[in-house]
């Protein structure tokens, strides 16, 4: 093509943008970069380093049994409607309780109160365990002592009693595990030691119980699988419910991760035990019609991650439903946060986490002790 053709066609054809086109593209461009940058900053994990990648190189070689390996009847999971311990029903902040997106009720400083001799209606699973043979109640020693035996590693939950007794209990409410009425944060260890699980011989155990299971032996050396510890505080009490664990810890030879809903308890580790592996519990609460209760403001931050600028997670542990949330995939994948994912219930979804890079929680299944990660 000549000069001349070439000047007539420029002079014929103008350019699909403006200048001002041009210059609107720009704006808009840098304006994404910018709030892209922003989020990675909020969003981003801890540095990654030579000892947390050993750690973690440990962690994803194993599967992780949920509260142990637990045998229960279907009812025996369920919450009784209204009650508080319900994850989709919970107390209001009118009856004087604050609630944080661990979906359990979290206690102010001026809280009701449950006493123990309340009358309770029936639990749902009454009829159901007394027909169920060889019953392993979940979060109990022999739920987690066969998990050790069979080569898992587990997911524990832990709280703090009254007179500061960490506890291995998921629910504060006790009228689902135990058909009685009381809230561990409300009760003594003392007093505790009084409910059982679903009606066996089981006490709710203390942390330095459950956790004693997965010691290192010292005369064959045989080390267990790792340990999940999730923490579950109140309003109040994370300082204490972590500072407490991370002692009780000290006396074992056990490899183990802390993780938690509440990032304090990640900002506390972050401060004070700064080699310990800490992990961000979330999911996608903008997804849960259950959780409008919480706030537009904490179900945003909390499904974003936002709250990672505080606690800069080595993990995340991520509802497997909810993984492909935009700003897990920007954490992970983009910032370089590990993950995890909860809780799968099928061989399948265990599988398609582990080709996607993440460690798995799982229930109600048996699958193999190892990991497609371990290879």
């Amino acid at each position: 093509m000549s000069k001349n053709a070439i000047s007539s066609f420029l002079k014929h054809h103008k350019p699909y943008l403006t200048s001002e086109g041009r210059r609107a593209l720009l704006k808009a461009g840098a304006a994404a970069i910018g709030v892209i940058g922003t989020a990675a900053f909020f969003v981003a994990p801890r540095r990654r380093d030579w000892q947390t990648a050993a750690k973690w190189k440990e962690i994803e070689k194993h599967r992780y049994a949920h509260r142990g390996l637990f045998d229960v009847p279907p009812s025996a999971q369920a919450y009784p409607k209204g009650m508080a311990g319900d994850p989709f029903k919970g107390v209001g902040k009118g009856d004087g309780i604050m609630q944080f997106p661990d979906k359990i009720v979290q206690f102010t400083d001026k809280v009701i109160t449950k006493s123990p001799d309340a009358v309770v209606a029936p639990p749902l699973w009454k009829d159901d365990v007394s027909d169920w043979a060889n019953l392993v109640p979940e979060n109990s020693l022999p739920a987690f002592r066969a998990a050790a035996e069979a080569g898992y590693g587990v997911e524990m939950d832990v709280r703090l009693t009254k007179d500061n007794v960490p506890v291995v209990v998921h629910d504060s409410d006790l009228e689902r595990v135990c058909g009685r009425a009381g809230f561990v944060e409300q009760l003594t260890h003392e007093e505790l030691c009084e409910y059982r699980l679903l009606d066996t011989d089981e006490q709710i155990p203390t942390f330095s119980q459950a956790i004693a299971l997965f010691d290192t032996d010292p005369q064959t050396k045989h080390r267990c699988a790792p340990v999940l510890i999730e923490l579950k505080t109140t309003v109040t009490n994370y300082a204490d419910l972590v500072r407490l664990v991370m002692l009780t810890l000290d006396r074992y030879d056990v490899d183990y991760c802390i993780q938690s809903f509440d990032t304090r308890v990640l900002w506390w580790l972050r401060r004070h035990r700064p080699g310990v592996l800490r992990g961000q519990l979330s999911e996608d609460f903008l997804l849960d019609l259950g959780t409008e209760k919480y706030g537009l403001p904490l179900r945003v931050g909390q499904s974003w991650l936002l709250c990672n600028v505080m606690g800069r997670p080595d993990y995340i542990a991520y509802k497997f439903a909810d993984r492909h949330n935009p700003f897990v995939w920007l954490a992970t994948r983009l910032m370089g946060a590990r993950m995890m994912t909860w809780t799968v219930r099928s061989e399948a979804d265990l599988a398609e986490s582990e080709r996607e890079g993440a460690p798995a929680i799982f229930e109600h299944i048996r699958p193999e002790t190892k990991s497609r990660l371990s290879k």
